[in-house]
């Protein structure tokens, strides 16, 4: 699950959500949003694009999120939104008719830790092998603890909007 690559460490590789059926896509954006207020990342929409097909809209929304923990390290966050077959529809629910919609929907949550995101070790080669030396001897269990926070706090995100597509959550995950 955990690849170094030079100064980031990619803790999830992807976690998925599918669903087909009835879901409210706003819903489920702002649930998001909400949550990774609440978790305090800044996010930005790197990409967000729409196409009417015959079968209904399709839709590709991803967020980039972001947070920095401390002067070392920085957490991100990358949720992909997939929308296929997207049609309005009217429900009915406790007695009142709602406006949802109809489709399937994939979502995509990946996760790194960034280490040194200052370059301060980076400027010269010696400073590379500082840094390396820095990680190995100093950092090692707080960047298994740091590893173990984003973790959780990746697979909290994901349930939270798997919570609002309705589907079952995983019990008595394990962190580090």
């Amino acid at each position: 699950m955990k690849k170094e690559r030079g100064t980031e460490n990619v803790v999830v590789e992807a976690a998925h959500t599918q669903m087909t059926g009835v879901f409210d896509l706003d819903e489920v954006l702002q649930t998001g949003t909400d949550k990774c207020w609440d978790m305090k990342y800044f996010w930005t929409e790197k990409e967000h694009t729409e196409k009417q097909t015959s079968g209904g809209e399709e839709l590709v929304i991803e967020w980039r999120c972001w947070k920095k923990v401390d002067d070392y390290y920085r957490f991100y966050i990358n949720v992909i939104f997939n929308v296929f077959r997207y049609k309005e529809v009217i429900i009915e629910k406790e007695g009142r008719k709602i406006k949802s919609g109809r489709g399937e929907i994939k979502i995509t949550v990946k996760s790194r830790l960034e280490k040194d995101y200052n370059h301060m070790f980076d400027r010269s080669p010696i400073g590379k092998f500082l840094r390396v030396l820095y990680e190995l001897i100093v950092l090692k269990d707080r960047t298994s603890k740091m590893e173990g926070i984003l973790l959780r706090e990746t697979y909290d995100l994901n349930d939270t909007m798997k919570e609002k597509l309705g589907q079952m959550i995983r019990e008595n995950r394990k962190y580090y």
